[in-house]
């Protein structure tokens, strides 16, 4: 099987998400090399290492679908898909069949070693998200166009396919267990069951949704031109929405230590650093929008430091450094507000905590939990077991990579090199020094 996977999915290992631990957060960076694709990238790369091979495969609007040797940049192969390219591309478990779509509406399977094309497969209209393999069936799952939703068996042959909501699909689906998820231009969600396709539930956000949709601990992630970021348990039901400052086209990034962190990025060029409660724990502006998805890393297993690598409109790249910090606040959900309590301020009486007025502060509340608190009073009683020092995340930049133009592609991380697409029409690797 392909040892490791990277893309912009995460970090797999043996087919396993993991959190990806790297020496050290770069300070530094030099060019190593550039590939030139012929028209720009949008298409995000993927990396994949099986024993000694490290290759990393892209594809680009000039209908190249190409396999660049991850040490050197020189080119394995290259084949034309005669369209444009914007979807990333997806391997299977055993790291020997590659899978991508193109504008002509074909997925491809394509033989990693020499670029046979193994089989194809036509939907009615341009495939721009990327296909998604379930490791334990080799099935192979995307939405098109042509508004319909796709199950494949390894061979190419279809399953099933489904009508989503009479809406094209930009976004890429995930898996959780028995259910398949997908969403579409309209704002719905859909689970579906994976082996026969039938419909388990609908969500509908009412907004177009082009972030693609990642799992985490407690369900399902995506993201909408509404400005929010939702999570949707794997039930079908709203757990909470975060209210950025502008539209997200940015796919949500989940990484999972001691906590998990979930990392995604706006169209004001702001990135969010939310708990799985969608509590915000950091944020950084940085000049452009934001249509990549971020990457996170760490350099240890605790939940103390992590670096997110980040892509702008503007053509930067920027390594954030977050370090955990804890404060003396508490916060409580009341009336849709964030009720922070200062610790210092707090008069205890039993088992309970008597608020003083003047210890009241309010912030307009971003997250918005789908069940309201019973607590409608500024001045409400809480149990001295729930109060904890709440923890934040401070965040630094450490360093920036500048390319020529805008960036729509998602950069990744892998053993001291980053690997990100541009509209100046090259892959860039840039080498990392402590």
């Amino acid at each position: 099987p392909a040892d490791v996977i990277i893309s912009r999915r995460g970090y797999f290992k043996k087919c396993i998400k993991k959190a990806l631990i790297e020496k050290h957060i770069p300070e530094n960076n030099y060019l190593k090399w550039t590939h030139d694709m012929g028209k720009c990238i949008d298409s995000s790369p993927m990396m994949i290492c099986c024993g000694n091979k490290r290759l990393l495969f892209l594809g680009s609007h000039s209908c190249k679908f190409s396999c660049l040797n991850t040490i050197t940049g020189t080119v394995e192969w290259s084949i034309d898909l005669q369209n444009r390219i914007e979807s990333s591309p997806c391997v299977d478990s055993s790291g020997s069949r590659v899978y991508v779509g193109c504008y002509s509406g074909i997925l491809y399977c394509i033989d990693v070693n020499d670029a046979t094309i193994i089989w194809k497969f036509q939907a009615k209209a341009e495939i721009k998200c990327s296909p998604l393999i379930d490791y334990l069936t080799n099935y192979i799952y995307f939405g098109s166009h042509d508004r319909h939703f796709y199950c494949l068996n390894e061979e190419g042959i279809l399953l099933w396919k489904m009508l989503h909501s009479g809406s094209s699909i930009y976004s890429s689906p995930c898996l959780h267990e028995d259910s398949v998820f997908a969403a579409c231009l309209r704002g719905d969600i859909c689970s579906y069951d994976k082996l026969s396709g039938n419909l388990n539930w609908r969500y509908s956000t009412k907004f177009p949704i082009f972030s693609s949709l990642v799992c985490f601990s407690l369900g399902i992630l995506t993201a909408s031109v509404d400005k929010g970021v939702y999570a949707i348990s794997f039930q079908g039901e709203l757990l909470w929405r975060y209210n950025t400052s502008d539209q997200v086209y940015s796919t949500p990034f989940v990484m999972q230590l001691e906590r998990e962190y979930i990392a995604v990025g706006n169209n004001e060029g702001t990135l969010y650093i939310l708990s799985r409660d969608g509590g915000l724990l950091s944020s950084y502006k940085l000049d452009g929008k934001i249509y990549a998805s971020p990457f996170l890393f760490t350099t240890t297993e605790s939940s103390e430091e992590f670096a997110c690598l980040l892509a702008t409109s503007t053509g930067t790249v920027a390594f954030l450094r977050f370090c955990c910090q804890t404060t003396n606040v508490q916060v409580k959900k009341c009336a849709d507000k964030d009720l922070k309590i200062w610790k210092d301020s707090m008069k205890f009486s039993g088992e309970s905590l008597k608020i003083c007025d003047e210890s009241i502060r309010f912030s307009e509340s971003n997250s918005i939990l789908n069940k309201k608190s019973d607590d409608q009073k500024i001045g409400c009683d809480f149990d001295k077991k729930s109060v904890d020092n709440h923890m934040i995340l401070s965040a630094s930049l450490v360093c920036e990579v500048k390319c020529n133009d805008e960036i729509f592609s998602s950069p990744i991380f892998y053993e001291g090199s980053l690997y990100v697409g541009c509209r100046d029409n090259k892959i860039h690797c840039y080498s990392a020094r402590s």
